[in-house]
């Protein structure tokens, strides 16, 4: 900022505080220093701080992974991605990850803080034979969310397959070296 403020504060314990109002500025990286003057007109210069003002959301997450089939009703598959970049400047704080019955919906588990190859294992209640799909989001340092990658889905299959009746094993063998055919209907 190539500007010179005047600008109050409290002092307190030997340190001043102040508050400078950067909403006006565009997005990118500020040095601020602080020069210190006395009645006599003597004075000092700080270091400089630097700021950056990132309003720019991370990329989308891509390549999110959710399994195909899990037997569990209670907690998800591993959920994974390609993380994000942050091109704003702050970097990338987390990711948070949500659960619904269509891609993009949060309405069987809303968005929750989540680490890549984890599963959600908190507030998930599943119904067998219903696909699920996992959704997730970046956010960065400044507050910036992305938009949301979602995985293709799996399915809660709690249900065992019907065991095979009429299994049919042949009538007679000729040989002890061959095999019967077994078969039963599906």
């Amino acid at each position: 900022v190539n500007a010179t403020s005047q600008v109050g504060g409290t002092c307190g314990a030997g340190v001043f505080t102040s508050t400078v109002d950067v909403t006006g500025l565009a997005a990118g990286a500020r040095s601020f220093t602080a020069v210190i003057a006395d009645a006599a007109g003597n004075s000092t210069t700080s270091a400089a701080i630097s700021v950056t003002k990132d309003v720019i959301a991370p990329t989308t997450p891509t390549a999110v992974l959710d399994g195909v089939t899990l037997t569990s009703l209670t907690a998800s598959p591993a959920i994974s991605w390609t993380a994000s970049t942050d091109t704003g400047g702050s970097g990338i704080d987390h990711y948070e990850v949500a659960v619904g019955t269509t891609a993009g919906a949060t309405d069987t588990n809303t968005w929750t803080t989540h680490t890549s190859g984890a599963t959600i294992t908190t507030g998930l209640t599943l119904t067998t034979n219903t696909t699920y799909f996992a959704s997730v989001r970046a956010v960065d340092v400044a507050g910036n969310v992305s938009a949301a990658g979602q995985a293709d889905g799996w399915i809660a299959d709690t249900t065992a397959p019907t065991t095979p009746t009429a299994v049919l094993d042949g009538v007679t063998i000729a040989s002890l070296t061959a095999s019967p055919a077994i078969s039963w209907p599906a």
